[in-house]
């Protein structure tokens, strides 16, 4: 059973949030221009990946937490009754299924938890950890299906199969990289470069 996660008050986690977004300010800027600022570096592959210690789903109120925020803000058609119980029609870009019941739905972090951890952000504290992993320009509402499929994969690794979303979700990817100051390894750089070029 889904239980939000709640290790810091919702006042710390927006301007934890508000803090990220001052200091990585998205503008305009192409994505091929902005994955040209990413730093190639290796994977840092000895820094042990725990899911507990990135706080997800947090509670916002009124019952709801972040997961209900997103699939609010996600669907084509959407009714929030008591205790932020939802029913509504939603689409999952990754392969393009049509969903009529939340609990059949993921939501997917675009760069995968695990992909963060060895992406350059070993020293962060708990309240950026917390941060990203409830920025929900990041996250999608997505078939149960075709998130397992995702697993940790980056784009060298993993597409999805709605071939019309990969240029959208390539955006999300360098986008998300470089608000928070992630590393690219040079596999993934080629294969995101690659997808660029073909947008």
């Amino acid at each position: 059973m889904r239980k939000p996660l709640a290790t810091i008050t919702a006042a710390a986690l927006t301007a934890a949030i508000a803090y990220t977004l001052h200091t990585n300010a998205q503008d305009d800027t192409p994505t091929h221009e902005l994955l040209n600022t990413i730093t190639i570096a290796p994977e840092d592959a000895s820094y042990d990946y725990v899911r507990d210690e990135w706080p997800h789903w947090s509670y916002v109120g009124d019952y709801c937490d972040i997961r209900d925020v997103v699939l609010q803000k996600q669907a084509e058609q959407v009714r929030v009754g008591e205790k932020c119980a939802l029913s509504g029609t939603w689409v999952s870009p990754y392969d393009d299924v049509t969903v009529t019941d939340p609990s059949d739905l993921d939501i997917d972090h675009v760069i995968p938890l695990a992909e963060v951890a060895a992406s350059g952000s070993r020293g962060w504290s708990e309240a950026e950890r917390e941060a990203f992993a409830n920025d929900e320009r990041f996250l999608l509402a997505v078939t149960a299906s075709s998130n397992r499929s995702k697993s940790d994969a980056d784009p060298a690794e993993w597409m999805p199969t709605d071939t019309s979303y990969h240029c959208e979700y390539l955006h999300l990817w360098v986008d998300a990289k470089h608000a928070y100051n992630l590393t690219m390894d040079q596999k993934e750089h080629n294969a995101v470069a690659r997808g660029l070029n073909r947008c």
